[in-house]
């Protein structure tokens, strides 16, 4: 349950704090008095995406905190547990958003990120509109609705904390056997390369022969390569000797 959310810099609002009960909260006004303002810094709380463009003074960072009440069947799902103390059924979210970039999304103190913010939202609260609707035409959000009418909180926790440490296990295993794999493939191809020097069988003067026709040939590339550049300075780039001399003899022609 909501019970306080605070909003500062935030569209036209400069300042602001709500309380809300336990009871039916109802937020009334004309037309443009900032309503659909509040809701939007709520929905920002819990994971919206904010833009510069909102931020009504850009030189001071926007704050929106929204605090909740959680229920027991709430603490018993592991993304809460984890931010939450054993103690404590409140919860604090706190956003800052600055034009340069540099926002913090905090959770009763701990450094979240969106995605986990979202997460939470969830959870947390539902927005109604006029076209909810078509939520039910989403196939994604079905199975959120079955598991919310029989009541699988807790049991969907366990299989989700299960299921994640299966695939970090297998993960895991896959990783171990492409090293195995790998491994092998080194070993195997060492121990060819170590048959055919075996079965060359070079005495030590062969050895230093061929050791020294590999120090000429590795020269031999190099000097190849400084061949290559010094052609192409004299020959083809802009300001190259060559051109460099047919320009100098030109007006010579004309003696």
């Amino acid at each position: 349950m909501l019970t306080n959310l605070t909003i500062k810099n935030f569209g036209l609002i400069d300042q602001l704090s709500l309380e809300f009960d336990d009871h039916l909260n109802i937020l009334t006004g004309e037309t443009g008095a900032g309503k659909s303002i509040v809701i939007g810094a709520l929905r920002v709380a819990l994971g919206d995406r904010i833009s510069t463009s909102q931020i009504r003074d850009p030189e001071n960072p926007c704050i929106i905190e929204a605090a909740f009440f959680l229920n027991d069947e709430l603490r018993q799902l592991s993304i809460f547990q984890e931010l939450c103390p054993e103690d404590d059924p409140n919860i604090i979210i706190q956003r800052v958003s600055r034009t340069n970039g540099r926002n913090s999304i905090k959770v009763n103190g701990q450094m979240v990120t969106v995605s986990q913010l979202k997460e939470i939202g969830n959870h947390l609260m539902d927005f109604h509109g006029p076209h909810d609707h078509q939520m039910l035409l989403a196939t994604e959000s079905h199975i959120q609705i079955l598991d919310r009418l029989v009541a699988f909180g807790s049991l969907r926790n366990e299989y989700d904390k299960g299921y994640n440490e299966y695939t970090k296990i297998r993960q895991q295993l896959n990783e171990l056997r492409d090293l195995s794999s790998s491994r092998d493939r080194e070993i195997d191809l060492l121990s060819h390369q170590v048959k055919e020097l075996e079965q060359v069988s070079l005495q030590d003067e062969e050895y230093q022969s061929l050791k020294e026709q590999q120090t000429k040939l590795t020269n031999a590339e190099r000097l190849f390569e400084c061949t290559n550049q010094l052609q192409e300075f004299l020959e083809n780039s802009e300001n190259s000797a060559s051109e460099l001399l047919r320009k100098a003899f030109g007006p010579m022609k004309t003696l």
